[in-house]
């Protein structure tokens, strides 16, 4: 052999890798995969909760404008869903069922349909705008299926909602909610005896709760008597509806329901919500888990327009940002830690108000 080719072989020995060396690599690229993957994924979830935070922002901006149309007035079901609650006679109902405008409310909770339905460009079919709100509008973090439908009372459309759910589009999980006591007249009316809707009609608007905060018998759903600084108070919240006792994720498809419906809340100061309550849930927490999906922590609204992070302990703690400025802290089947957060704020005065 020549000296060339015996100069070649040794070369060729030297750079060969043997089988523990393969090995070693091996191990430390899985070992590396292992330190990043974590750190990706949290990354993409940091992602994810700031394009979630920029949807809510939106809202804000949607009911911001229709606010400065309807004298301060903000949607909800005492507002844009008012109306939508006198009987229309057979055929047409109460004005939501089947084919409307992309600006009628898919119930009388919806405040986002009324103050975003044109600028989204959604369907004027109730079914599909619904859809198009919990999918298309709703937080990149929301991504569990809707399981089946609750279907009940005035819902005449039930089959535009059924090829929705089985038809392929689906219906993700409910992504925002808006705390109710923002929403309702005050308690002290009586749960039948709120101011009428129409003059000489018996319908009413909707009557709130008086635990655990009752709110100003002068209270209306106006940007102006939210409170104080509208800075702390919030319109809305990441937030889930409904999950069952049985562990099945569905939505109400009524259009008329009273209570918060698929865009409502009673707020995560009340002990027994369905939304955000630790023990609502028989053996499970996973309805808080949907809600405060993003490391157990939500994205908040605030009236103002802006958007914060709270964490799971300031949800359950601090009752200001949840009530009107005024409202009467009942403490009645409140949480633990917003009882004894009360209890400090109330200090040597009567009554404990909210801020």
């Amino acid at each position: 052999m020549s000296r060339i080719m015996q100069n070649y072989a040794k070369i060729t020995k030297r750079q060969a890798f043997t089988l523990i060396e393969l090995l070693v690599v091996i191990a430390i690229i899985a070992l590396l995969i292992g330190i990043l993957l974590p750190a990706l994924g949290s990354a993409r979830a940091s992602a994810r909760k700031l394009t979630c935070a920029s949807t809510e922002r939106s809202a804000g901006q949607g009911v911001l404008m229709y606010a400065l149309d309807f004298r301060e007035f903000f949607p909800g079901p005492n507002t844009s869903g008012a109306n939508y609650r006198r009987f229309r006679g057979p055929g047409e109902w109460w004005g939501m069922n089947g084919n409307t405008t992309e600006l009628t409310p898919t119930t009388i909770w919806d405040w986002i349909s009324p103050s975003l339905g044109d600028s989204l460009g959604l369907s004027p079919n109730r079914a599909v705008r619904t859809a198009q709100i919990f999918n298309n509008f709703g937080c990149s973090e929301a991504r569990t299926p809707i399981d089946s439908l609750f279907i009940a009372g005035a819902t005449f459309d039930r089959e535009d909602f059924e090829r929705v759910l089985d038809g392929g589009q689906g219906y993700n999980q409910i992504s925002y909610l808006t705390p109710g006591p923002f929403h309702y007249y005050s308690s002290e009316y009586g749960l039948n005896n709120g101011p009428t809707i129409f003059s000489g009609s018996s319908e009413r608007y909707l009557v709130g709760f008086e635990d655990p905060a009752t709110t100003p018998r002068s209270y209306k759903p106006q940007l102006t008597r939210v409170g104080t600084q509208v800075s702390n108070k919030i319109l809305a919240a990441d937030g889930t509806r409904y999950l069952t006792d049985d562990l099945i994720l569905d939505f109400d498809t009524n259009p008329t329901t009273a209570f918060y419906s698929s865009f409502g809340t009673s707020g995560p100061i009340f002990e027994e919500s369905r939304a955000y309550g630790r023990n609502t849930i028989p053996d499970s927490t996973l309805n808080v888990d949907l809600s405060m999906r993003h490391a157990e922590s939500v994205n908040a609204l605030y009236f103002d327009g802006h958007v914060e992070s709270l964490s799971k302990s300031e949800m359950y703690t601090d009752p200001n940002p949840w009530f009107p400025t005024g409202s009467v802290f009942s403490f009645n089947r409140a949480t633990p830690e917003s009882v004894t957060f009360m209890e400090a704020q109330q200090g040597n005065r009567n009554v404990a108000k909210i801020y």
